[in-house]
C-alpha cells in the first residue's frame, strides 16, 4: 500500500458576470456620476465588476432592459407618464 495522494484537477470558477449600471442624468440629477459619484464609478470600473453607462435620453423600456441596475440620483425634474410606465 502506498501513501500517495491522488491529484485532483483544480475546479475552475466561472467568471463573475459584469454588471451593467445605468446612471440616469436626463432629469438634472443632483448626484452626477462624473461629479458627485466619481469615486464610486471609478472603483466599479477599476474593479472590473461593472460597466457604467450614462443615460441622457427619455427613459424607454427597450433601452434600459439590458441594465442590471438603474440609478436615479435625486432628479430635479418630474418624470413623464411614459417614462414611469417603462
Amino acid at each position: 500500500m502506498s501513501d500517495q495522494k491522488e491529484d485532483k484537477p483544480a475546479e475552475k470558477k466561472a467568471p463573475a458576470k459584469m454588471l451593467t449600471i445605468v446612471f440616469n442624468i436626463a432629469k438634472n440629477e443632483l448626484g452626477h456620476p462624473s461629479k458627485n459619484l466619481r469615486k464610486i464609478v471609478k472603483h466599479l470600473k477599476d474593479s472590473g465588476r461593472a460597466k457604467c453607462v450614462l443615460f441622457k435620453e427619455e427613459i424607454v423600456y427597450e433601452k434600459i432592459k439590458k441594465a442590471d441596475v438603474i440609478m436615479f440620483n435625486a432628479p430635479t425634474q418630474k418624470f413623464r407618464g411614459t417614462e414611469l410606465k417603462a
